[in-house]
């Protein structure tokens, strides 16, 4: 039987790796103090003290993109790599740890005419594909579910310190094709170039 050719990629803007950048926090605190005295008086002295506090988030991944190749119904794909889980590295680059989360979208073929719906369980259906992610440890586990962009997350990456730490993707095939094209993971709205595409990587911290 005839497989799918499908491809996933991460967002990119302008052919760039995907950086994210978020979370920075400035804190202006401004004291004012006036020594009032009577307008006859020489003058008037004023104290102005601004602080400023910055935090930056700061997170990069060196893969761009993971063309699964031809998939069959039911067929589990891991991304290259011995271990699997050490194919991409994910770097953080800013001056406080970081929480990273992982979400994914469906998939569509070029024309935006057919879907394949992005599992809520990792589990494959009918069009539905899941996704998980693992981190490159002593485990090499591929268990971090993979959801939609927009539902409340799983952690790919807890309290992340500045520097590195390995993952990798799993991929689910649908246990049924119902069409055999080639499939891209995009966001809603069709196939327009400027349509988000791929999985979203993001980091934040507590403040």
């Amino acid at each position: 039987m005839k497989g799918t050719l499908i491809k996933q990629k991460f967002s990119e803007k302008g052919g760039d790796k995907m950086r994210k950048l978020m979370g920075i926090v400035v804190i202006l605190t401004i004291l004012v103090s006036l020594c009032l005295v009577p307008s006859v008086s020489a003058g008037t002295t004023d104290t102005i003290t601004i602080t400023a506090t910055g935090s930056e988030v700061d997170i990069s991944v060196d893969e761009a993109a993971w063309d699964v190749g031809y998939v069959y119904a039911s067929g589990t794909y891991n991304t290259p790599g011995t271990p699997a889980t050490s194919w991409a590295t994910l770097t953080s680059g800013g001056v406080e740890n970081v929480d990273v989360t992982i979400a994914g979208r469906s998939m569509k073929n070029a024309a935006g005419t057919h879907i394949w719906t992005l599992s809520d369980t990792a589990e494959a259906g009918d069009d539905i594909f899941g996704m998980k992610a693992g981190l490159d440890d002593e485990g090499d586990l591929m268990d971090i579910i993979i959801l939609n962009v927009g539902q409340t997350l799983e952690k790919l990456v807890d309290e992340l310190a500045t520097g590195t730490q390995d993952f990798g993707l799993r991929f689910l095939a649908p246990t049924v094709l119902n069409d055999l094209e080639e499939m891209e993971m995009v966001g809603a709205g069709g196939t327009a170039a400027d349509v988000p595409r791929g999985l979203v990587l993001t980091g934040s911290i507590d403040v």
